[in-house]
């Protein structure tokens, strides 16, 4: 199976028996309430695009970063409020949506191996906290 869409499902959770599907290219698991993305997708090498936008994740896995091939990120719509940097430095990550999530631009500005990052609309609060609206493009050298 290269494709599996389970949008829409009022799951809480992903099965750890996901990461049997070793051939997985795309995962779609938007417009759920998963709470938080299993460490088990570090396993599964062949994903290229992810999307978990529309959920309750407050944290992204390190284990991310073994995915090498991974390409598109979307987690857009949760309740993220850090981002490891690791993962735009070992992945081959060019396109990251994540707005809608309590993130400060700070955690982007000094994060090595990339050349331009593009915001499209920002949403800023008084709050030391702010809410960025952007898609990330990385251009990495």
């Amino acid at each position: 199976m290269k494709k599996l869409f389970v949008n829409h499902n009022l799951l809480t959770s992903i099965p750890s028996d996901i990461s049997k599907l070793t051939q997985l290219e795309d995962l779609n698991c938007s417009n759920n309430e998963i709470q938080e993305i299993p460490g088990v997708f570090g396993s599964l090498s062949s994903i290229m695009e992810m999307d978990f936008s529309f959920n309750k994740i407050k944290s992204i896995p390190e284990e991310l970063c073994n995915i090498k091939n991974l390409r598109v990120l979307r987690i857009k719509n949760n309740l993220i409020s850090t981002f490891p940097s690791s993962i735009l430095l070992k992945t081959q990550i060019s396109i990251i949506e994540i707005d809608g999530n309590p993130l400060t631009l700070d955690q982007f500005k000094d994060i090595e191996g990339y050349k331009e990052v593009f915001f499209l609309s920002s949403s800023f609060s008084s709050s030391p906290f702010f809410l960025l609206s952007f898609v990330l493009f990385l251009f990495l050298f």
